[in-house]
């Protein structure tokens, strides 16, 4: 895995933060190989972005359960909403998978409204960021 590459732009959380619209999500495939280790986890972090591109593709939008699966035109299941809550608190993202993930790659408020970190985007892999 190659290492992430950081901009001058806006820091958030020790990691400098890219903006929706600076993240190719043209190829899921090349979302495979993050850090999230787990498809669905990386399927859903593509669909986080494709979502926050949609709003305003200059800055990252706090975005609720609803919201997301307002945006996925698939038939969204509950497990997504284990994935992004894993995303936020940490855990296994599915039943099925070795993978631990950290907490912080969104951060969480009482209401349950996320909201994308730069440990996200760090997450990702760095060819998401070349231009």
């Amino acid at each position: 895995m190659r290492a992430f590459k950081l901009k001058e732009t806006e820091s958030l959380g020790g990691f400098v933060m890219y903006k929706p619209c600076e993240v190719k999500t043209s190829d899921r495939r090349a979302f495979m190989g993050s850090q999230f280790r787990n498809s669905e986890t990386e399927t859903i972090a593509r669909n986080i972005i494709l979502q926050q591109q949609s709003i305003d593709g200059e800055k990252w939008t706090p975005f609720t359960w609803e919201d997301y699966k307002n945006f996925c035109s698939h038939n969204v299941t509950d497990t997504e909403l284990g994935v992004i809550k894993a995303l936020a608190s940490g855990g296994k993202p599915v039943w099925n998978t070795t993978t631990v993930l950290n907490a912080g790659y969104l951060e969480e408020d009482p209401k349950g409204t996320f909201k994308v970190t730069g440990s996200f985007l760090h997450a990702l892999p760095a060819e998401l960021f070349e231009q």
